[in-house]
């Protein structure tokens, strides 16, 4: 049984006698076999033993192995021990069974030891004299990285559960035990034992569920103030992490990302103590910093010029520190670990505010308020001469504009403020306050500035502006008899648009090209924050999916969330790869029911998955693009002839290697930098209609104008940038033959689209969008691709989307070889060639030479998807 092990090294010796045990070190993780290395020897030696017992100071002691022949050389210390794969290794002093029923390996084990031991090895000498050498091991329990594990404490009182995939590795020994290493936090009530979690530091893809089972009476399940708080060994404090209570169960749990760096502790307390309020404050303007004099039976008065000022102080630590007006929340801060807390910007209104300051912990309690009046009294000047914009013509999103106001200085030894008022006509007409400040003392001119959103947000200078050729408006003086426009243009193109074909075609198609920077989120990598870097970018047919390796982040697998569907109504997988040869990659399959596991068709790992259903022909690795297809309804069916046939919940690029420990491979060893790439990822069936519907739509904050769109037989061309509507000379050469029918729509078609929509049981369009639709009729067979993209009334014209469909009402035809004139080697491979608008199903193919019988699953027979 392998081992797997983490710790520290121990060792020790004494006159004429030599005693070690190098392997396992001292606090090790264990489970399984573990094999102990280590010497034993000297002139007197006579005998040596190892034996084990429970605890740091067993009081009973089992042997394991008592022998008379001294051990010299240590094979673990020079290097020499061969570890195996699936077996570990055996020790050259003894190997200690500690069980493994977490799952089935091999011929299992009567033996299932869990908590800590002591292992001791005794060196007897012929004078009668005895030496000895200790180690403390921890055995835990093992959780695979394919279906995860659950971690059972020592006392049994609680748990950690582990989700399938979650961890890198394909094992890990855990081990969860109570502890009176650090004290439970102070002023909070104990709920449970502090437990110890190792190892540290591990990351989990999904997070893990701490689970505690309570058995007190008197538990304060219903009131809120009830949670699991973990250590911070660093900042040396309690944090109180979101938990799930349970009354009924009597459970709390938590979901955990990662076990923290160096130790990890949890514990369940419950928190009825109020802070205390702020210890420190002060209020930061941009001209001054004032110190608050705090006090719980006065009100403290703070006396400004400015309105945007920030709070700085001291409060309990990871208290958050709450400024109100009446019951609403002006401003929030988190002190950190040390209590030091820094607001955002808060704008103070002029004249006299009175305010509350609490401080709130991490269980809800709150402090007493502490009160605070801001009195904001401005300077502002006697007579106001002019108000201008500084900055471009015509403004757009993420630019700023400065706003210019020259009047009379109101006092000359100081630097004063005045408002005005910004708001866009259509947007924001309301608008709000900007702050204007002096450039210096007694300049008479005041500036502030604006930046260009599509919402508007005071407390950041930011102007919410959407519509094309809005104006932004400037306003100052009584009556706002100064004012200044500035036209705002939209610049920002529309979305690539969302396709749906009808009759209803594919289950989905990832064409990427409407996506973040981050790709879709039903396309993930593996293993959560260590799995690889994901990224959307542009390439060859427009933007794809790159899934490269990075610092700390190489694992290459991809998970793409179908949801769960019927292969037998969307039986078509297939995507665009540009593979790197030294990436490998299976694509596994997730069944349901659960029970049916993962099973796995090869793709380009050398060591496909088992149970491994199928593969992918015609793979390549090289420098091109390539187009990669399987049905999954014909393998499936062929795996689950005479059963139920499945359901698949999602579909994964992972490399992961049969064997009995369900190895998980990160799909490149090397390293240099690597990366893959994906696109157009479909799931759809073949059509046997000659008739076919789109329904497309996105949003654009000024509308859309309308929709350019062509259909044709060519993946990699895009609809033109006009709105040129097709004649019927177009759709006339289209029936005889033409591979190209382009067009526009301009009028809103949304009840057409919500019907069609709603027919199909498809996603609908949002409220505010301005969908279109187009129908093709009298199509032939073939592969078709429908591009489309669209055009907001600013005439800024979108990224382009594309939708595929295939049309085939005709069998396929098969050409056989040539007949050969004489004989030829055995190894001569034989060529067929094949034609069909969708391609040809490999798992389909039979072929019969003198009564032996081939198919797709025999390595004699292969299949080229490109050349059919």
């Amino acid at each position: 049984m392998p081992t797997v092990v983490w710790g520290q090294l121990s060792q020790s010796a004494s006159d004429g006698l030599t005693v070690e045990i190098s392997f396992p070190t001292d606090e090790s993780l264990v489970r399984g076999a573990v094999p102990l290395f280590g010497r034993a020897f000297g002139p007197e030696f006579r005998s040596y033993r190892v034996e084990y017992g429970e605890g740091r100071e067993p009081a009973r002691w089992h042997l394991l192995k008592h022998s008379t022949t001294m051990i010299v050389e240590d094979p673990f210390r020079a290097g020499k021990v061969k570890w195996d794969p699936n077996r570990g290794a055996e020790g050259n002093l003894a190997t200690w069974q500690t069980g493994l029923k977490e799952y089935r390996y091999l011929l299992g084990s009567d033996l299932d030891l869990k908590g800590s031991y002591t292992l001791r090895l005794v060196v007897d000498g012929r004078d009668g004299r005895s030496v000895e050498d200790r180690v403390v091991v921890h055995v835990g329990r093992v959780v695979t990285g394919v279906s995860g594990g659950t971690v059972k404490s020592t006392d049994g009182k609680a748990e950690v559960v582990v989700a399938p995939g979650s961890i890198a590795s394909s094992l890990g020994v855990f081990f969860l035990s109570p502890t009176t290493d650090v004290p439970p936090p102070e002023g909070l009530t104990a709920f449970s034992p502090v437990y110890e979690l190792r190892p540290p530091g591990v990351q989990f893809a999904s997070p893990a569920r701490v689970r505690f089972f309570l058995s007190e009476t008197q538990i304060p399940f219903e009131d809120g103030r009830l949670a699991i708080y973990s250590y911070d060994a660093v900042d040396r404090l309690w944090r109180r992490v979101p938990s799930r209570v349970a009354a009924k169960e009597r459970t709390v749990e938590a979901s955990v990302e990662a076990i923290s760096q160096y130790v990890a502790y949890y514990g369940v307390f419950a928190d009825h103590v109020p802070p205390a309020p702020p210890g420190s404050l002060a209020i930061i303007a941009p001209d001054r910093r004032v110190k608050v004099a705090l006090a719980q039976d006065a009100t403290a008065l703070v006396l400004l010029e400015r309105s945007r000022v920030m709070l700085e102080g001291n409060a309990e630590p990871l208290a958050e520190v709450r400024l109100s007006l009446g019951k609403a929340d002006l401003v929030t801060a988190v002190a950190d670990a040390d209590g030091w807390f820094r607001s955002q910007a808060l704008l103070v209104p002029d004249g006299e505010n009175q305010l509350d300051l609490r401080v709130f912990d991490q269980a809800g309690n709150a402090s007493a308020p502490v009160k605070l009046t801001f009195s904001l009294k401005r300077h502002p000047p006697q007579s106001l001469h002019s108000i201008r914009f500084v900055g471009p013509l015509a403004v757009s999103h993420g630019q700023d504009i400065m706003v210019c106001l020259e009047a009379d200085a109101s006092r000359a030894e100081e630097v004063d403020s005045i408002l005005a008022r910004a708001k866009s006509t259509e947007t924001d007409p309301e608008g709000f306050d900007i702050e204007l400040v002096e450039t210096r003392k007694d300049s008479g001119v005041y500036v502030g500035l604006l930046r260009i959103a599509g919402e508007s947000r005071p407390e950041d200078g930011i102007l919410g502006c959407r519509k094309h050729r809005e104006e932004i408006v400037a306003e100052a003086g009584i009556g706002s008899h100064l004012r200044v426009t500035r036209p705002y243009l939209d610049r920002k193109p529309p979305s690539a648009p969302v396709i749906v074909s009808f009759p209803l075609h594919s289950l989905r198609q990832w064409t990427f090209e409407s996506e973040t920077d981050c790709g879709p989120p039903e396309v993930s990598p593996i293993d959560g924050k260590t799995g690889a870097v994901v990224s959307v970018r542009e390439g060859f047919y427009g933007r794809n999916l790159i899934c490269a390796t990075g610092k700390g982040k190489n694992h290459l697998g991809l998970r793409v969330n179908t949801g769960q569907y019927d292969p037998q109504q969307f039986p078509i997988v297939e995507f665009l790869y540009h593979m790197d040869p030294a990436v490998e990659i299976d694509l596994i399959l997730a069944l349901s029911p659960a029970w049916l596991g993962e099973m796995g068709i090869g793709f380009t790992d050398t060591k496909p998955y088992f149970p491994r259903l199928g593969r992918i022909h015609g793979v390549r690795r090289d420098d091109e693009w390539r187009l990669a297809t399987v049905n999954l309804r014909t393998i499936l069916r062929q795996a689950f002839a005479g059963r139920s046939f499945p359901q698949l919940s999602s579909l994964s690029f992972i490399n992961l290697d049969g064997g009995r420990y369900m190895k998980r491979s990160t799909g490149y060893s090397g390293s240099r930098p690597v990366k893959w790439e994906l696109d157009e990822v479909r799931i759809y069936r073949c059509l046997t209609e000659d008739q076919v519907s789109f329904a497309f739509w996105c949003t654009d904050s000024d509308d859309i104008l309308g929709y350019s769109y062509v259909l044709e037989r060519d993946r990699t061309t895009t609809a033109p940038a006009e709105l040129v509507s097709s004649d019927s000379t177009e759709r006339q050469a289209w029936r005889e033959g033409s591979v190209r029918l382009s067009g526009c729509i301009r009028e809103d078609m949304s009840e057409r689209a919500r019907a069609l929509c709603d027919s199909a049981k498809a996603t609908s369009p949002p409220p505010d969008a301005r969908p279109g639709v187009v129908t093709f009729a009298e199509l032939p067979d073939g592969r078709y691709y429908f591009h489309v993209r669209a055009c907001d009334k600013a005439g800024n014209w979108g990224p382009a989307n594309h939708h595929m469909c295939v049309i085939d009402r005709s069998p396929p035809i098969v050409h056989p070889p040539p007949t050969l004139e004489e004989s030829v080697p055995w190894w001569t491979p034989i060529f067929f060639r094949t034609e069909d608008v969708s391609g040809i199903d490999p798992y389909t193919v039979r072929l019969e030479i003198d009564g032996q019988v081939y198919d797709a699953h025999d390595t004699a027979l292969d299949f080229d998807p490109e050349k059919g």
